[in-house]
């Protein structure tokens, strides 16, 4: 109970960052996000490694106050950050304002709750239809490809201000750089996923430990939901753009009702390949309705075009690389996969060089990384 009341302060205090350090990104700041995470992350590792190093349960509670404390460091920095670089709060409440605020914010809320749910349902109903055992193996290939899905959020996140800001004065050049972001994220997240089907089973050795290799065809379910995933989450934010908020809830839900069919459908026969396989449909689905909305209410590019010939090649990469497993070894798919997906997508034209590369450069300055990074605060009101 007292870890759990330390877990709730330090998420308090981890929204309150988040909202502080959403000032900086409206100013298309997006370096001090991820400074902010840095900050709080190494607070944790640093006093956690000190925590523990002496072992024993004693230390359970002593853990939690490291959580709590890196979340705090975190807060006080975004507090820093924004009244010294960007804006001091006001002194009187503007009441009008925050009630538009509401309205507009409760639908992505709600969206963030449902999706939340959508990711854990899998766990709760293997553990409830099959056991422990089979919502372990899930849980465990789940979180190693999570940590791949925080990069198209990544993504998304540096680019959403300047879709916003040109949805409002120049629609030509929203249409345009959401078609790079799409090809961007499409070609990146089928990367990802092929690396992440080819490594497979080395990364839940290293990861997860020789008993989770059973997980090893969850993962690479989970390889093809990343390249899904990705584009998801930018045709939520285009529809957040044309102020369809409402829409975006709508279509979180759908997904969470088709997950929990599907989950129904295949826990009991297939396991947690059945959970997998149905996170997989729910997360197209959630896709597919993103994208006909996107096109529908807010940009005409023609996406369907770009995800069909990176499925495909993200789909002959894959059964190349199973082929190089069963006749030449595991080491000859470690280059033919990688090797094979680059190839095919600079051959079907995905990458046009000037566009790429543009893009790139934007995305790099953006985060505060790249040739020009230095020159953002100019473009400050």
């Amino acid at each position: 109970i007292k870890a759990t009341y330390l877990a709730i302060s330090a998420v308090i205090f981890d929204f309150f960052s988040i909202t502080l350090v959403s000032v900086a990104r409206g100013f298309e700041r997006m370096e001090y996000g991820a400074y902010r995470t840095i900050v709080a992350q190494s607070v944790f590792l640093g006093l956690l490694v000190i925590v523990v190093k002496g072992g024993g349960e004693t230390h359970f509670i002593p853990v939690f106050l490291v959580y709590l404390g890196a979340h705090l460091c975190g807060f006080v920095y975004a507090v820093y950050v924004v009244l010294r670089k960007f804006v001091k709060p006001s002194k009187r409440i503007d009441v009008k304002l925050c009630k538009y605020l509401f309205v507009e914010a409760y639908p992505i809320a709600l969206r963030r709750f449902i999706r939340r749910v959508n990711f854990r349902i899998d766990t709760i109903l293997l553990n409830f239809l099959k056991g422990n055992i089979y919502a372990g193996l899930f849980h465990g290939a789940y979180k190693i490809s999570q940590g791949l899905m925080f990069v198209g959020e990544a993504l998304v996140v540096s680019v959403f201000p300047v879709l916003s800001r040109h949805y409002v004065r120049a629609r030509e050049s929203m249409d345009r750089l959401y078609d790079r972001s799409f090809r961007f994220l499409a070609i990146s997240g089928g990367f990802l996923g092929v690396v992440l089907f080819t490594f497979s089973r080395e990364l839940i050795r290293i990861i997860l430990g020789k008993k989770y290799l059973q997980a090893d065809y969850v993962v690479k379910i989970f390889a093809a939901m990343i390249v899904f995933m990705f584009l998801s989450k930018l045709a939520e934010r285009m529809l957040i753009v044309g102020k369809r908020q409402l829409l975006v809830t709508g279509i979180a839900a759908v997904a969470l009702f088709a997950n929990v069919v599907f989950d129904l459908a295949f826990i009991p026969r297939w396991g947690t390949v059945g959970g997998a396989v149905a996170t997989l449909l729910s997360e197209i689905i959630l896709f597919a309705l993103g994208l006909y909305y996107t096109y529908k209410h807010v940009s005409e590019v023609p996406g369907h075009v770009h995800i069909l010939k990176v499925v495909l090649v993200f789909t002959v990469t894959c059964i190349l690389v199973n082929l190089c497993v069963n006749y030449f070894g595991r080491p000859a798919s470690y280059v033919c996969g990688p090797g094979v997906y680059i190839g095919a997508v600079m051959a079907m034209g995905l990458t046009p060089k000037d566009d790429l590369k543009e893009l790139m450069m934007k995305l790099f300055t953006m985060v505060g990384v790249g040739p020009g990074a230095a020159s953002n605060k100019d473009t400050i009101p």
